[in-house]
């Protein structure tokens, strides 16, 4: 760790990467030495997981504190949960994955509760409330995706140490339908509330638009206490604007916060610099702008339609990019530059909504963002370069700003190669979909790290110091019960990059249908001229290993020995209170 913080402006994008050192460098974190321990032993978990930016941010955070030794890094995911699968497919390849990943939240229902939930058409709080708080509702011992074809089907839900969810924002976003409390994620949200209840998992992160009202969930989860704080990219020295509010939930009577979280932008908080702005993050070469530029022209509807592959000539014509444009398109970049040029433009909103860039600092990404087209160079941001607006690591200047002159190893799924999982290539519309849908890596890891370093363990109403690790990480309590140890691995091989994000084994990419009726190809590999003929299948090959954390479909519903041994006290009050009704 670092004697002093680095300079508090951020100059150019490589300051940009380095937020990981300037915020362990800070005083007020190095002063809580216990942080350390917790970050390197933490098991977490996580929810709407996307293409998991937490655990990203918590192996960048990792990787400084154990002095950039790979085989030193602990991190214990348990779980993940995630509709999408382009985002599975990601999840599983994680340098530290999830020990079981999960395809929907609902799937934890029990069958009465889908029994009930199909019998009404709307549902209002009270009904979720009778529905899901109110009665045992779900299971936690419930077949994930990566055990399906094991004899021991059903894999169980941890309480884990630090449980990290990017709540559903659709209902309250003000690009969506802002349907807020009548909307259709409300289901979905009200099944993670009582996997929470039923879990009671010390510490939660939880991330949402900035007008989503926590205050529901503490309504609905009496057990936790709730800490907010809105965080603005552009205040921790970001060129790419997104304003969230994220709040860290501690579980009453286990653990507390000795530090207000509205203290976060102040104590971890930098400058942009002048310099450092949103063109900064265009930094795709020819082979991967040539895999973008095929992509759009081999849509039918392109008003320069060709199957064939572009070369470097084609970049060479200054109107390739807008030539290769679909009408809708063309039409929205054209009003957007009669109101305001030289800008970086959400191509799939109308002008109306005024979705482009300052000239210094890039608008929110959003899910649905489809082409970021910078006027100024007369071409659209790349899926790569999506990613690395919201801090991924998956350029070589990226890479070698964080580690420096250290040996560098992989710390996203997008620096390695699909192939050497078994998956199929990249989708376009999936990367840039997941892009925007994800966290920015230094808004949910400094949150992580505040929780980390500021959170005090209690038992009852004796204070046993902040000094105490997770739970689960206890050396005497994990001896005590049996909790198997973690195998050290073996040394990781030096990261290639340009292996890892421009696999040369792929003459195919998958194509997939897009609402247009185009098909996107993605940019991180080479492209065909010509769709591939297995674009229609969606089936994903997981592997079959069984786990020794799997469970058989008999087993009791129960958190695990360890966390069973040190919260059964706390565990049966709460849970009488929240079934008292049942």
């Amino acid at each position: 760790m670092l004697s002093r913080p680095l300079d508090t402006v951020v100059r150019n994008l490589e300051d940009a990467c380095r937020w990981p050192l300037h915020y362990l460098g800070r005083d007020a974190i190095q002063a809580r030495n216990e942080c350390t321990m917790r970050m390197l032993r933490a098991e977490v978990s996580t929810a709407f997981s996307g293409i998991c930016a937490p655990t990203v941010s918590m192996r960048m955070l990792g990787a400084c504190l154990s002095n950039y030794q790979e085989e030193r890094l602990a991190l214990e995911y348990s779980s993940a949960i995630d509709l999408d699968s382009h985002c599975r497919d990601e999840l599983s390849m994680l340098p530290d994955p999830p020990a079981h990943i999960y395809s929907n939240r609902l799937s934890f229902a029990t069958a009465d509760t889908m029994k009930i939930l199909r019998q009404h058409s709307e549902f209002t709080l009270d009904i979720l409330d009778e529905v899901f708080l109110k009665r045992p509702s779900v299971s936690l011992s419930v077949k994930c995706c990566l055990h399906a074809d094991c004899a021991r089907a059903h894999c169980m839900l941890k309480a884990g140490w630090i449980h990290v969810a990017g709540i559903p924002c659709q209902d309250w976003s003000s690009q969506g339908k802002k349907e807020r409390l009548e909307g259709k994620g409300m289901v979905p949200l009200f099944c993670w509330i009582a996997l929470r209840c039923r879990l009671l998992t010390p510490i939660l992160v939880l991330e949402n638009v900035h007008s989503f009202p926590f205050s529901l969930l503490a309504e609905y989860m009496p057990m936790y206490r709730f800490e907010e704080v809105i965080l603005d990219n552009e205040a921790l020295g970001h060129a790419v604007s997104r304003t969230r509010r994220y709040c860290l939930a501690t579980l009453v009577s286990y653990c507390t916060l000795s530090r207000p979280l509205s203290q976060l932008p102040h104590e971890l908080g930098r400058t942009r610099g002048a310099s450092h702005t949103w063109r900064d993050y265009f930094l795709a070469d020819d082979l991967e702008l040539l895999a973008e530029l095929g992509w759009s022209m081999n849509r039918k509807r392109s008003r320069s339609h060709s199957t064939r592959r572009p070369t470097a000539a084609t970049l060479a014509n200054p109107t390739a990019w807008e030539d290769s444009l679909v009408p809708w398109e063309w039409k929205h970049l054209s009003q957007c530059r009669a109101i305001e040029a030289g800008m970086v433009y959400t191509l799939s909103q109308t002008p109306e909504r005024r979705q482009w860039s300052s000239r210094h600092v890039m608008q929110a990404l959003i899910a649905g963002q489809h082409m970021l087209y910078n006027d100024e160079a007369n071409r659209w941001a790349t899926a790569r370069e999506c990613l690395a607006m919201q801090g991924f690591p998956v350029y070589p200047c990226m890479i070698s700003a964080f580690f420096g002159n250290r040996q560098q190893f992989k710390l996203c799924s997008f620096n390695s190669m699909r192939s050497k999982f078994g998956l199929r290539p990249r989708c376009r519309s999936a990367v840039v979909h997941a892009a925007g849908n994800s966290m920015m890596l230094s808004a949910v890891g400094g949150v992580i790290l505040w929780a980390c370093a500021f959170v005090d363990i209690i038992c009852g109403s004796v204070s046993v110091g902040a000094a105490v690790p997770a739970p689960l990480s206890l050396p005497a309590l994990s001896a005590s019960v049996g909790v198997r140890k973690r195998r050290r691995r073996a040394p990781a091989e030096p990261l290639n990059l340009r292996e890892s994000l421009t696999p040369s084994d792929s003459t195919n990419v998958h194509c997939t249908p897009s609402k247009s009726g185009s098909a996107d190809a993605l940019s991180l590999v080479s492209v065909s001229s010509t769709p591939c003929d297995s674009c229609a299948s969606s089936s994903v090959s997981w592997p079959s290993t069984p786990s020794d954390s799997c469970a058989s479909s008999s087993v009791s519903d129960s958190a695990s020995p360890a966390f069973d041994m040190m919260f059964s006290a706390i565990c049966a009050r709460k849970r009488a209170r929240i079934l008292r009704d049942s």
